[in-house]
């Protein structure tokens, strides 16, 4: 008995040490989870089915996929040195989708053609 709990003490200090070392790698956020959080279900209410920490040039960003009433996924971007959501994009169902057709900026023919092989 006494192994297996020397044996999960040892794991749980590797673990903490490891969570240690991805912290580190992350700047300070100035404004929390919470703050990031509330700022977007102020722009789209409903429930979060995901939360991300990545770096976007240097700057941690929290994403939240939020999924709404009317059953629409959307990614929601907060900044965390600002509190200031700087990004929100509707999840379509695939590229055939109207919405994702209507942003397109060059067509599929124009960037095939312009393709380096």
């Amino acid at each position: 008995m006494k192994n297996k709990h020397a044996y999960l003490i040892s794991c749980s200090a590797v673990c903490l040490l490891a969570m240690g070392n991805v912290y580190a790698q992350y700047p300070k956020t100035e404004h929390s989870i919470e703050q990031c959080l509330h700022a977007a279900l102020a722009e789209k209410n409903g429930g979060v089915v995901k939360v991300e920490l990545k770096i976007e040039n240097n700057i941690p960003v929290y994403e939240f996929d939020i999924e709404t009433a009317d059953s629409k996924a959307w990614d929601i971007e907060c900044n965390t040195q600002t509190g200031k959501i700087t990004e929100i994009e509707q999840e379509v169902g695939s590229a055939d989708d109207a919405l994702f057709k209507a942003k397109l900026k060059v067509t599929e023919q124009d960037a095939k053609k312009n393709c380096i092989s």
